[in-house]
């Protein structure tokens, strides 16, 4: 027998903190990409320049800061609010 999803619950998924926090940079990388890349497009000068920069920025560091090694300690963390996770020494 399954547990029944509440209904208007704002975590209805039961995604963990973590895989939230994973899907807020995977948002996030894609509006600067898409910014970074209409500036580009639809603007002259330097703006342009940065614009382009900050989207292959951000890109370049989407999975680095999602899925590294290093990022793991800070990913535990969100995922158990209590601070009893891995620590860095």
């Amino acid at each position: 027998m399954t547990t029944p999803v509440a209904t208007g619950s704002i975590n209805p998924l039961k995604y963990t903190p973590a895989q939230l926090a994973k899907a807020g940079v995977a948002l996030l990388t894609a509006l600067v990409a898409l910014l970074g890349f209409a500036a580009t497009n639809f603007v002259d000068g330097p703006l342009a320049t940065v614009g382009g920069y900050a989207a292959v920025a951000a890109l370049v560091l989407n999975p680095i800061v999602v899925f590294l090694k290093q990022a793991a300690p800070v990913i535990s963390v969100l995922g158990n609010p209590f601070g009893t996770g891995p620590t860095q020494s």
